[in-house]
């Protein structure tokens, strides 16, 4: 049985005619096209989100522009009857709530809008800082518009391509009657100097945006901001205001058994995780391999170990999983453990045992020629570790032996 060879593509920005079909576009201007005044003049022109059909009961038309600085959102709102009772309630009164993140699982920056009427002022809550906020009665419902600085979004930076973004009007049609309708809003609020990137890796990898099975904001390159990180077929990818994807060296995309993202280091940039199944020499393999980006902005592989070979009716498998760092570290006769710590991160820790294998022996595994691109696999005979600890500092990867699971 031979070895296996790793093999990547990696490409820069380019353009493709292929069109992002999820969430809204938010067009880039220049600063002080926006003055947050309750105007609609300045948003003439570019294209909204619509909620309700036009429903002149309950329906909202969204529409967002950003600048260097801030984001801009307006949302038209109609509505035949606006109730308010000054007390500020959610579910007894008419309100919107936009919700703003820059990061998956992040904290959202979030503002609830109660308009103005003739009897009451405009309530807001979340308004503060440098988030400014104006509205206005109109002759079917009322207006609103914000301007947000990017800043105060938890996870943003000049990398990150999207936001996730939520807009929801509560309708409420007489004082104590509770919520009669609400519309909703929640998908990507992409940054539009940011999506020729994702057009160009789906025209690239020949893909579209549901074919997706990883679709996540974290931070890869370990600057301020979040990037996207995707995946989907044999792909994973990297977007920007550019992109890095690599195709995973699989035969067919129900190789590729899972890619998630880990905080390895504990220092809050995200590393790839792939598990796949490679097969050559009449067996197959199954690796798990760790994928970094450069200072250049290319996906590359800076880790790899393999947990499963078979071989005809021959099948060895490693158990592998990720626990806290240092946790399953064995220290050095006379040493305390190796590089542990009491802070964040994970290890990755690999074992074997005798039930693991099924018809490989030391004699017809010798026959295997090793792989030199991933650490090898365990093997349960001979005097060989039963256990190991992969753990990191920035991108190397360090070994230790591994403590009992159960002390």
């Amino acid at each position: 049985m031979g070895g296996f060879r790793i093999t990547t593509a990696i490409l820069g920005l380019c353009a493709s005619v292929t069109a992002a079909h999820a969430g809204h576009i938010c067009e880039l201007s220049e600063e002080g096209v926006f003055d947050i005044d309750a105007s609609t003049d300045d948003w003439r022109g570019l294209k909204p989100l619509a909620r309700g059909f036009g429903d002149a009961d309950a329906s909202y038309e969204m529409r967002c522009g950003y600048d260097g600085q801030r984001l801009y959102v307006s949302v038209r709102v109609k509505d035949e009857r606006i109730i308010r009772t000054g007390k500020g309630d959610p579910d007894g009164e008419d309100n919107l709530v936009l919700s703003l993140r820059a990061q998956s699982g992040g904290e959202a920056r979030t503002l609830r809008l109660f308009p103005g009427t003739r009897g009451y002022k405009p309530k807001r809550i979340g308004a503060g800082g440098k988030l400014r906020v104006e509205d206005t009665l109109l002759e079917d419902g009322w207006f609103v518009e914000a301007s947000i600085p990017l800043g105060q979004i938890s996870g943003w930076g000049t990398s990150t391509p999207l936001l996730i973004g939520e807009v929801t009007y509560r309708d409420v049609d007489k004082p104590g009657a509770g919520v009669e309708a609400t519309l909703r809003f929640k998908g990507s609020m992409h940054f539009s100097s940011h999506v020729p990137a994702l057009r160009g890796f789906l025209g690239a990898a020949k893909m579209v945006v549901k074919d997706f099975r990883l679709d996540t904001l974290a931070d890869i390159d370990g600057s301020p901001g979040s990037e996207r990180v995707v995946s989907g077929g044999k792909f994973v990818a990297v977007l920007s205001d550019a992109f890095g994807f690599i195709e995973l060296p699989v035969e067919s995309p129900e190789d590729v058994l899972s890619v998630k993202l880990v905080d390895l280091d504990g220092d809050g940039r995200s590393s790839i995780l792939a598990h796949y199944r490679q097969t050559g020499g009449g067996g197959s393999r199954e690796v798990v391999t760790v994928w970094n980006l450069t200072g250049e902005g290319q996906l590359q592989m800076t880790f790899g170990f393999q947990v499963g070979i078979e071989l005809g009716d021959r099948r060895l498998v490693n158990r592998w999983s990720l626990v806290p760092a240092g946790e399953r570290r064995a220290p050095e006769k006379g040493k305390k453990a190796r590089g542990k710590r009491s802070g964040p991160g994970l290890d990755f820790v690999v074992e074997v045992d005798k039930p693991d294998n099924r018809g490989w022996n030391a004699g017809n595994f010798a026959q295997v020629v090793p792989s030199p691109d991933v650490r090898p696999i365990l093997t349960p005979w001979g005097n060989g570790r039963r256990a190991v600890v992969y753990y990191f500092e920035g991108d190397t990867a360090l070994e230790a032996a591994a403590l009992p699971a159960h002390r």
